[in-house]
């Protein structure tokens, strides 16, 4: 399996892209704490967590402010 993870900033937010070319993500694994810790944390920074729509694997995408 191959990973890229891709880090980018605008002016109020740092955006962090990690995709996989694996099985994606199985029902069984939605149900676990695994991924809801992380929404949960990146939710107490002020940011966004996803999982978004990808044809292979699995596509996260953590969304969190800048500290001004």
């Amino acid at each position: 399996s191959v990973v890229v993870m891709d880090i980018a900033q605008n002016d109020s937010m740092l955006i962090i892209d990690i995709k996989d070319n694996g099985i994606g993500i199985q029902p069984a694994t939605t149900s676990g704490n695994g991924l809801q810790n992380m929404q949960l944390r990146t939710r107490n920074i002020g940011g966004v967590f996803e999982i978004l729509p990808s044809q292979t694997g699995v596509h996260l995408r953590y969304s969190v402010p800048l500290q001004q």
